[in-house]
């Protein structure tokens, strides 16, 4: 006893019951909907791994069909590795990137603390959600890269690289910029340039100002 180690688990459940009226089937349905949340911590002593997991399973009672489900995200989370220098997702996760974004089975690794800089990696199968369910194929991936600047006045520069496969082809490929800074304290400049190699014009542009100029009135201009 003097030397066991417990984790903590949290589960939360909720269940809804759905009626409404499918016009496009001119038809009412009723169905059921339950929702699961997990969250496993401090799996080792120094509370570096956790599992995190939520997801929601349907059945329609009306017609009679067979269970449906979409699990948003299943993934094991260890921060700090390597005297604090790499964090690390595998599983179903969420990834974000300036050039692409997604829900992905697979890994996300932020190598961090290199001075300023850092870096993250990811990739894996590329997660397409419908209504009610998931949907793709094995060849659907997503995988990217960035690289990323933290610096003075908290000013945040990530330069960044994507692509997407459908069916083991390429879908997309974009490049990406995405920047932050706050050159004096009531003042933020920020921006976003998402760019498609393959179509060789831009997907996004936005640029925008945020100034403070009492302490509850922001005034914001953004040119999207």
């Amino acid at each position: 006893p003097l030397y066991s180690h417990a984790a903590e688990v949290k589960m939360t459940s909720s269940t809804q019951y759905l009626w409404y009226e499918d016009i496009l089937a001119d038809d009412s349905v009723r169905e059921a909907a339950e929702y699961l949340r997990l969250n496993v911590t401090k799996l080792d002593e120094e509370g570096k791994l956790n599992v995190y997991g939520y997801g929601r399973a349907t059945k329609e009672i009306s017609r009679g069909e067979d269970f449906q489900g979409r699990l948003y995200y299943l993934f094991a989370d260890y921060r700090d590795a390597f005297n604090e220098h790499l964090d690390l997702r595998a599983g179903r996760t969420y990834v974000n990137a300036a050039a692409v974004s997604g829900t992905i089975d697979g890994v996300h690794l932020d190598v961090k603390n290199l001075g300023p800089l850092g870096v993250t990696l990811f990739g894996g199968r590329n997660v397409i959600f419908e209504d009610k369910r998931e949907t793709g194929t094995r060849g659907d991936a997503l995988t990217g890269m960035s690289v990323y600047l933290d610096t003075i006045k908290n000013t945040h520069i990530e330069a960044s690289y994507g692509r997407k496969y459908v069916d083991t082809d390429v879908a997309r490929e974009n490049l990406g910029l995405d920047f932050s800074t706050t050159p004096i304290d009531r003042a933020n400049l920020y921006g976003r340039l998402q760019y498609d190699t393959a179509a060789e014009t831009y997907n996004e542009m936005l640029f925008g100002a945020k100034l403070a100029v009492l302490q509850d009135l922001i005034l914001r201009g953004e040119y999207y």
